[in-house]
């Protein structure tokens, strides 16, 4: 699947993530765990060009792999993503992922930018939980994530394709500040330490 996202990362506070987490449990969100594993070139493209390759392993679905291709980031921080998603059905990430076990799709976009294989950078383990407040147009979810430092930040991510309807909805959510890195640019930059 290839589409366009459209996401506003919020950086928040335990107490809101707590807060909201409430609210998801009264309005029968889903709670899901799983571990993203993030690859990369050699060269670190993705890293440099605000990218990211993940594998995504959950309980009771196939894992998948997803490219997200970066394309624009508003003043306001709204960030601009290609994102193209194919399931992975070679088993256990493995460290090193040649191009010809790539599924079809990613092989076809990797071959393009000339990159012959992927090594992993690390993985994150998170707790995604997803719902949708009384009266929005779009569901928030909720990201608890373990660094390899053992810092746990949390976040409010929104995804919609009205940027302007992202942001005056953000405004009904207490947090600290638009996030300024993916989770993938946090993990790279701990792993370059």
């Amino acid at each position: 699947m290839n589409e366009r996202e459209v996401e506003l990362k919020l950086e928040i506070s335990k107490d809101t993530y707590e807060e909201l987490l409430g609210a998801a449990c009264m309005l029968r969100g889903r709670t899901q765990r799983y571990i993203n594993v993030y690859y990369d070139s050699y060269h670190s493209e993705f890293y440099w060009n605000k990218g990211s390759i993940r594998i995504r392993c959950r309980e009771e679905r196939n894992p998948e792999m997803t490219v997200k291709m970066f394309t624009g980031r508003s003043p306001e921080g709204v960030r601009y993503m290609d994102e193209l998603t194919e399931i992975w059905h070679r088993g256990h990430p493995p460290r090193k992922v040649e191009l010809g076990a790539l599924p079809t799709p990613v092989r076809m976009l990797m071959a393009a930018h000339k990159i012959p294989w992927l090594e992993r950078v690390g993985f994150l383990p998170n707790v995604r939980t997803h719902f949708t407040l009384p009266g929005w147009e779009f569901p928030i979810d909720l990201d608890k994530t373990k660094m390899p430092d053992g810092s746990m930040p949390y976040e409010a991510e929104l995804e919609w394709p009205d940027a302007d309807l992202l942001l005056r909805r953000s405004q009904e959510i207490p947090h600290i500040r638009v996030s300024p890195e993916s989770k993938y640019e946090r993990l790279w930059k701990m792993r370059r330490k």
